[in-house]
């Protein structure tokens, strides 16, 4: 940010994402000895600062890797997401919020027995559910301008436990989305997203 500090570092932290943030930078050094200043003294210092907007973006980071607060308050907006009925969450976090039952309704709209949603099975596979993450993302904001999604690295599952995926996966842990094949019923029993109720009309 400023001119001739090349090899220093400011580190900021921003509790809101998405939105802009003004930075201001402040230097202040002591002039070399014997410059003295306008009184002939010889502690004199010199102060120079820079202003600049800077924007703080959403990333989304692997699920593995947040830390216990960014896990932790994640969880808890998207445990808000499925436990809060439309009309409550809006009447409460405005009206971005959307909850599981919406989602629900709207992937499986225009659904048939014979075949799966239009969200399936086509070339709106990828664009569709990046929209549904994206409303995702938007409710959860809502909830917590904090949160941003993490995402769940398949591929590194597969790579370190390979058949043994679904037993072995963190992403399945009590602490985190539970289990729903450790019974016959295979319904989440353990853990803060256990026996969630299913929309069912």
């Amino acid at each position: 940010l400023l001119d001739g500090a090349a090899g220093k570092q400011v580190e900021a932290v921003f509790e809101r994402a998405g939105v802009e943030h003004v930075v201001e930078v402040v230097e202040t050094r002591a002039l070399a000895r014997g410059g003295g200043d306008a009184h002939g003294g010889a502690n004199a210092t010199a102060t120079r600062a820079h202003r600049a907007v800077v924007a703080c973006k959403y990333v989304r980071r692997r699920l593995e890797t947040l830390n216990a607060r960014d896990l932790s308050e994640y969880l808890d907006a998207l445990e808000i997401v499925h436990r809060t009925e439309l009309k409550e969450g809006r009447a409460r976090y405005g009206p971005k919020f959307v909850n599981y039952k919406w989602f629900t309704a709207m992937h499986l709209s225009r659904a048939t027995i014979d075949d799966c949603t239009p969200y399936h099975g086509s070339m709106s596979f990828l664009p569709s559910h990046e929209a549904f993450f994206s409303r995702l993302d938007e409710s959860l904001h809502a909830i917590n301008p904090r949160v941003a999604q993490p995402y769940w690295d398949t591929t590194l599952e597969d790579a370190t436990t390979g058949a043994h995926w679904a037993a072995a996966a963190r992403v399945f842990d009590d602490d985190l989305f539970g289990r729903a094949g450790a019974n016959p019923e295979h319904v989440i029993d353990a853990g803060r997203f256990a026996y969630l109720p299913i929309a069912t009309d």
